[in-house]
């Protein structure tokens, strides 16, 4: 099916449908083509748009897929007290334990270590700051965690050695808020949005990243066609 021809039968009004897809023709387009492998969770995709100040909206997948829009990744912190000379410590995130960790880990040992759970995965965690314990480490989730309140992290600094009774700290600096917006979209059926209020506001507020989950066996691509004027 056509973006055309989902219009087409879409809407009821003729010369609304008439002057939509001239718009859509036009140079004044913003695309997006987001590719979401089979089985992935909450691929992010940049995408801008001013709600107030959409025309014309055309979201079409060719496979079974859930779009979001809005809310924030969870991050938190681990932060080592005492000054430690050597030891390990260890985290615990939804019920799963890290292997040791050494009391001067980087960031990306304490993500290697993190994403090493089942309950984390690979690709849905990324530390920065460190080395410890001088400097902290900042965990943000994303991915499978992506936009979603998160239980905070655990630590066991049981394993320090050296300083002043040497610990670990762990904490929530963002919490994670769940989307504003959620879409469930059909193949090869369109979601449209127009100006004139013919079909109604998918999305709750202006939009800067959209999300695409692809619960299916295979692979999707999902088009993004979006007409905006100031």
């Amino acid at each position: 099916m056509s973006i055309q021809n989902t219009l087409t039968t879409t809407w009821t009004d003729g010369s609304n449908t008439v002057k939509a897809v001239r718009q859509l023709t036009s140079d004044f387009e913003t695309v997006l083509d987001v590719f979401a492998a089979a089985g992935v969770r909450n691929q992010p995709a940049a995408f801008a748009m001013v709600r107030s100040k959409a025309q014309l909206l055309v979201v079409q997948p060719d496979q079974a897929v859930t779009l979001t829009a809005g809310g924030v990744n969870a991050v938190q912190r681990v932060q080592v007290d005492g000054g430690p000379t050597g030891g390990t410590f260890t985290l615990t995130f939804g019920g799963q334990t890290t292997a040791a960790i050494p009391y001067n880990a980087t960031a990306s040992q304490v993500q290697t270590a993190l994403a090493a759970l089942s309950s984390v995965g690979s690709g849905n965690v990324a530390c920065s700051g460190g080395p410890l314990p001088g400097t902290d480490v900042l965990a943000a989730f994303q991915g499978a965690l992506a936009t979603g309140p998160l239980a905070t992290m655990t630590a066991d600094g049981s394993g320090l050695t050296g300083g002043t009774t040497p610990g670990v700290v762990t904490g929530t600096d963002t919490a994670g808020v769940a989307p504003d917006t959620t879409l469930g979209l059909s193949p090869n059926i369109g979601l449209v949005w127009d100006y004139q209020g013919v079909a109604p506001q998918p999305f709750l507020a202006d939009v800067s990243t959209v999300r695409v989950t692809n619960p299916g066996a295979a692979d999707a691509n999902v088009r993004f066609r979006l007409l905006s004027k100031a």
